[in-house]
């Protein structure tokens, strides 16, 4: 929920102490088991080898219910500890991902999930962490089998995902970067079958989870890597270079000065200005975007081709820098 969806509502009903009064009940109920066969109806696979490290978090509790469904598992990381002893649970995590790679022998897929199941990722053996792009398209193509309609995605992402997206018979939409706004589109428009976000959270509508479920994310890579087209498929995807994420140090009131500046710099360009700015060039974007949770600017492009990426980096770095 948003500051602007409701969160101002409860804050504002908080300070004035008009609550309502009444009677309730409490009733207690296990749902592992039912959440297991809901996963169950949606894997197709019947055994498959897989690493998972569960970081030491509490999604080592959903242990048992993915090797009921045919998870032949090496459990990194089981245990559930909360000074996360060995790295953060945190799919995106470069020692997270190193610690599963390094513990893995012949098994068919690594699968990390983050500390409360709602984030995953993924090592496939010889090609390493499979980026969120890829994820995103590999996801778009499944849930687009399933069912035509729309795919929300991070505006971050690269255009392979929007070119999946209409390759494979869907409408490509883009959103706020945050987990609150997909919740919100996924649960206003059901035209969405599937949304995704750089972060790893993944919300699978089609497949009737319109919510962000690393366990479900994890049963349908696992879907396509016990098919043996996980490999081929991650091959086919075209490559575009794309620079890191930049973080730029911005005080907190030079922020939206930088966003207009920057929408004025480029005014003769095609832009969006969903989260900060997205500016088109003939050859690649550029998005600049104020963080919600530091005092920082991002800037993030993609391009064509290298050459393309370093010339429309540096003219934008340059810009943004120069507006702080």
């Amino acid at each position: 929920m948003s500051r602007e969806g409701g969160m101002k509502d409860i804050e504002d009903i908080y300070q004035s102490g008009s609550f309502e009064q009444g009677k309730g009940d409490i009733r207690k109920t296990e749902v592992l088991e039912d959440y297991g066969k809901f996963l169950a109806e949606r894997s197709n696979f019947e055994d498959i080898d897989v690493a998972i490290n569960y970081g030491n978090s509490v999604s080592s509790l959903m242990h048992e219910h993915l090797e009921a469904l045919g998870m032949d598992i090496e459990a990194v990381n089981r245990k559930v500890d909360g000074s996360f002893p060995n790295h953060l649970p945190d799919p995106g995590n470069e020692d997270a991902q190193q610690y599963l790679e390094e513990k893995m022998d012949d098994e068919t897929l690594g699968i990390l999930f983050d500390g409360d199941g709602d984030r995953a990722g993924f090592i496939l053996p010889g090609h390493g962490y499979i980026g969120e792009d890829e994820v995103l398209s590999l996801y778009a193509e499944q849930a687009l089998q399933e069912r035509k309609g729309k795919v929300l995605h991070d505006l971050r992402a690269s255009k392979l995902v929007k070119e999946t997206i209409t390759n494979n018979g869907g409408k490509p939409a883009e959103t706020r970067v945050g987990h609150t706004f997909f919740s919100e589109e996924i649960h206003d428009d059901p035209e969405i079958v599937f949304a995704g976000e750089l972060s790893g959270h993944y919300y699978f509508p089609a497949f009737g989870a319109p919510w962000d479920d690393g366990f479900m994310a994890a049963v349908l890579m696992a879907n396509i890597a016990a098919s043996g087209e996980l490999d081929e498929k991650l091959n086919s995807l075209p490559d575009y270079p794309v620079s890191p994420e930049l973080r730029i140090d911005c005080p907190e009131e030079r922020k939206d000065p930088v966003v207009e500046g920057v929408k004025k710099e480029f005014s003769d360009h095609e832009m969006s200005t969903v989260d900060g700015v997205k500016i088109y060039f003939e050859k690649g974007w550029a998005l600049v975007r104020p963080s919600n949770t530091e005092e920082k600017m991002s800037v993030r492009v993609e391009a064509d081709d290298e050459e393309s990426l370093d010339q429309i980096l540096s003219e934008v770095e340059g810009a943004v820098r120069e507006l702080i």
